[in-house]
């Protein structure tokens, strides 16, 4: 299970169930209703996934529950983290030599606007395991206020 951020769609979560007769079975906690509407349903999504873990648990206790992205893919991400910041941090560096200072501070700009949203991911995303009896509060998306 994890939170898979998009601007678009800021709180949508993901359960990956994966079985040996049907394969992988994605379910998330949103529902497209149409061009630019998309609705939560969190506490159907909460409650579902809590039943899952809870029958999965009963039925085989030595099944592995499992957070965010797996070891390649999550160290691919730091890497391209480093490298982006690297280039940003360059390319300013160059702008502002060169005298270009509106690019220059242009990109400095975007800096604080997507650095807190990539180490969400980062966070969000880092591989672990967890307890199925005690599902980590941000594998869950939080209760709507009209729920």
């Amino acid at each position: 299970m994890a939170p898979e951020s998009f601007n678009v769609q800021p709180n949508r979560f993901l359960l990956r169930i994966y079985t040996r007769s049907y394969g992988l079975i994605e379910i998330v906690n949103t529902q497209f209703e149409g061009i630019g509407k998309i609705s939560e349903r969190n506490e159907p999504f909460n409650t579902f996934a809590h039943q899952v873990h809870l029958l999965a648990h009963a039925a085989n206790p030595s099944i592995r529950f499992l957070r965010g992205t797996n070891w390649l893919n999550y160290i691919f991400s730091l890497l391209m983290t480093a490298v982006i910041g690297l280039i940003v941090v360059l390319l300013g560096i160059y702008f502002l030599m060169a005298g270009a200072f509106i690019i220059a501070l242009v990109k400095l700009l975007i800096l604080p606007f997507f650095t807190p949203l990539l180490f969400r991911y980062l966070k969000n995303n880092k591989p672990g395991s967890y307890d199925p009896l005690q599902i980590p509060e941000q594998l869950l998306p939080k209760k709507q206020p009209s729920e």
